[in-house]
């Protein structure tokens, strides 16, 4: 699927991935009356940072969802 449907799927709790990455994901952090949205990358070490897609992952086709368990 594409980033942009991907994004729509955040925007309502999902995670998303790329097929090239096997244990990290992207989660849109939701805004408060303190910060605003931001999207953060979890990797396999379970440690997340605050992420920005790059040229390469808004064009590619190889995004996944990732269920909440």
């Amino acid at each position: 699927m594409t980033f942009e449907v991907a994004l729509k799927a955040m925007k309502c709790g999902v995670r998303a991935k790329r097929t090239s990455w096997p244990k990290k994901y992207v989660a849109l952090n939701r805004a408060d009356e303190f910060m605003s949205n931001y999207l953060y990358m979890v990797n396999a070490a379970g440690d997340s940072m605050p992420w920005t897609p790059s040229q390469a992952d808004l064009f590619a086709n190889d995004w996944e969802l990732i269920p909440i368990v």
